[in-house]
This record gives C-alpha cells, sequence and structure tokens, in this order.
C-alpha cells in the first residue's frame, strides 16, 4: 500500500510539472497564432471589454498602450488599452467597435492573436454561429443590397448560385450601391423617396434650408414607425461625403422644439437604427408616408440634423410643426 501511495504521488507531482512546464512554454515560446482568449458579452460590455485576468497577467502587455483587431472583413480597429485597478480594459475604439457591429447580449468574441499587439477577431451570435455581418463590414452598403434585391425580385426565389455570385462579384469589384438620388447640389434622396421633381421642389420650397447645410430626404415606411427591427437607411452618397467612416451618435432636432435626440449612426450600414430611432418617431408622432428632410448643420461641434416633417393631405404637402 505504502508502495503504491508513494508511486501516486510521484505522478502526481510529475503532472504539476508538466503542467507548469505547458504553461511556461504556452505563454512564452508558443507560436502567437495559437494564443487565444474569448468574451462572453454579457452585463454593460458597450462601454469597455475586460481582458480575462489570466490572459492580462501572462501576456506581454507591459509596452501596449493599444490593439489592433482585424475583422475577417478585413477592417482594422484601434483600441486603447488601459488598466483599471487590478484589471486590464479595451476602452477608447471599444464602443465604435460594439456600435458597427452591433453586438448583442450573449454575443461571444474569439480573440486569435496574430503579432505582439493584434488580434484576429471572430464574432459568434449567442445561437453559435458566426455572425454573418463580421464577414462583410462595410463592404456591403445599402443601395447594394437593393441592388441585391431588385435581382431576387426580379427572378423571384433567388437561387443560391446566382444570388452569391451576385454579392461575391460586387465585393471583389469593390460595385457601390443603387438608385439613392442625389441632385448634385446639397440635396440627397433616399430611395424610399418615391417622388416627382415637382414634388420635391414643393417640398424644398416649404421647408427653410439654412445656407450650404446639405439634406437628406426620405418617405417614412412601416419599417421606420415599427419598434421592432426598426431602420432608417442614409443615402450612401451622403454618408460618404458628410459623416465620418466610423459609428458614432448624431443629435436629432425638430424645428423650434427644445428637446433633442440621440441616436446611434452605423456606419457599416449607413443607418439609424433600433430603439432610439423608435422613441424618436413615437415622440414625434411620425406616421406612414411622412416625408423627412434631414438637415445637417454645419459648424456644430457634435454632429447634429435638424429634422423637418412635411404631411400629405388632401393632394397638398403641409409642413409639420
Amino acid at each position: 500500500m505504502q508502495q503504491e501511495h508513494g508511486q501516486a504521488s510521484m505522478i502526481e507531482k510529475g503532472c504539476e510539472s508538466c503542467m507548469k512546464w505547458q504553461e511556461h512554454y504556452y505563454w512564452e515560446h508558443m507560436d502567437a497564432s495559437k494564443i487565444c482568449f474569448f468574451r462572453r458579452m454579457t452585463g454593460d460590455f458597450t462601454r469597455g471589454l475586460t481582458i480575462p485576468k489570466k490572459f492580462a497577467k501572462n501576456f506581454k502587455w507591459q509596452t501596449v498602450r493599444g490593439i489592433q483587431l482585424k475583422l475577417p472583413s478585413g477592417e482594422t480597429w484601434h483600441i486603447s488599452v488601459e488598466k483599471h485597478d487590478d484589471e486590464l480594459v479595451l476602452m477608447s475604439g471599444w464602443e465604435d467597435f460594439v456600435k458597427d457591429h452591433e453586438l448583442q447580449e450573449n454575443d461571444l468574441l474569439l480573440f486569435k492573436c496574430c503579432a505582439k499587439s493584434s488580434f484576429e477577431v471572430v464574432i459568434f451570435e449567442a445561437s453559435g454561429c458566426q455572425k454573418v455581418s463580421s464577414l462583410f463590414g462595410s463592404r456591403i452598403g445599402p443601395r447594394m443590397c437593393k441592388q441585391f434585391n431588385d435581382v431576387a425580385g426580379h427572378h423571384g426565389e433567388p437561387e443560391s448560385q446566382n444570388t452569391s455570385n451576385f454579392i461575391v462579384n460586387h465585393v471583389a469589384n469593390g460595385a457601390e450601391d443603387s438608385d439613392d438620388e442625389y441632385d448634385n447640389s446639397n440635396y440627397y434622396y433616399s430611395r424610399f423617396a418615391r417622388l416627382t421633381h415637382d414634388e420635391k421642389e414643393e417640398i424644398v420650397r416649404l421647408v427653410s434650408i439654412g445656407p450650404n447645410n446639405p439634406v437628406f430626404m426620405t418617405v417614412l415606411t412601416n419599417n421606420h414607425v415599427q419598434r421592432s427591427n426598426n431602420s432608417l437607411i442614409i443615402p450612401c452618397q451622403f454618408a460618404a461625403d458628410h459623416l465620418e467612416e466610423r459609428a458614432h451618435d448624431i443629435i436629432l432636432c425638430r424645428p423650434n422644439r427644445e428637446k433633442k435626440w440621440l441616436v446611434n449612426y452605423y456606419y457599416s450600414r449607413r443607418c439609424f437604427h433600433n430603439l432610439p430611432l423608435y422613441t424618436f418617431v413615437r415622440e414625434n408622432k411620425l406616421c406612414k408616408g411622412d416625408i423627412c428632410v434631414f438637415e445637417l448643420m454645419k459648424g456644430k461641434r457634435r454632429v447634429t440634423m435638424i429634422v423637418h416633417v412635411i404631411r400629405k393631405a388632401n393632394d397638398q404637402f403641409i409642413l409639420i410643426g
């Protein structure tokens, strides 16, 4: 019995030594591409993301003030690393990353080290499947989606081979989107703004636009006024000409009103999205068919738009105060 106990103790000590050696080799000598960690999006994950303590303790962070996150889409994000108490946290740039990729509760991110301060990031939904949008990033814009929908609608149910070729070819060629209109001045029109030339001129006469302020116009649909999955797409050319190439907040105002609404601009989809947009629509009692003219205020420290609302009644356009 004593001999067996001694052998067991030797095995346990041997295993412990092996484990220590493995840990040492992993952190000091292992190929960087094999070092990784994951984080599940829980709690208040939007403002910062904590690095796992064991990873933070062993990884060479001493000279790292920031890291690069590389997505399968080819996009690269620069995120600062800050020390809070005894934890390392991804901070500046992280909130934009969360917004632009629309990270949700229980999404899972796998961080694979590819250099000292660079990580490849794979995003999974709560379902366990990879988040498809992260594979494309901002390369497929709203107008391209319109072209895809037009192709699918023209041929009935889209065939997988044809539609996938359509997407791949457009991404490869860097093709831009669709039929958003731009009248070569400061006025842009969403594809939802199915208005005649005369109607556009009448609407422009109704609203008071500041000198040199660019505007885009859209007509609200069911998708804009419903609580679930509501989004308002911004004409791509307007976004390219006047908005930053990142996710950020935009202040919406109504003429002659003090209240302001803060909405999220998602750069990858060129749109306002979800609850903040629905709150603006609900509190201003906007309806399907209302025409919204978004006026970008030049010279403001924070991105601000005044929203002019026009409603058609008895074949006449009426400016809603």
